[in-house]
């Protein structure tokens, strides 16, 4: 499987939560003026869980194509980022605050 670039895709707009319901965080970003939420388990040893749309308007993902509804009902996963999820999360790494 090809490689995918991150920084080619022009994510912006990021935002590192800790997660309230597991322990780790939920970063929320953009592409495309589309909008995502990337969860990461374990604070220490970050890993990745998965990448849903959260989309304000019903739409076609630009990435995946899925018809993508309104959240909270549109939380769906994004293909395209599962697909890739150990590579979002190494362009991910240096927004992720490290615990000691």
């Amino acid at each position: 499987m090809k490689r995918v670039e991150m920084e080619e895709l022009g994510i912006e707009n990021v935002r590192v939560l800790r997660s309230s319901g597991f322990d780790g965080f939920e970063i929320e970003f953009s592409v495309s003026g589309q909008t995502f939420v990337f969860m990461v388990g374990n604070s220490r040893n970050p890993y990745p869980l998965s990448v849903k749309h959260q989309f304000s308007k019903q739409e076609n993902c630009s990435l995946c194509g899925k018809i993508i509804y309104p959240a909270p009902i549109g939380h769906q996963l994004c293909m395209y980022f599962q697909n890739n999820r150990q590579q979002l999360l190494e362009y991910f790494s240096r927004y992720i605050p490290t615990e000691r």
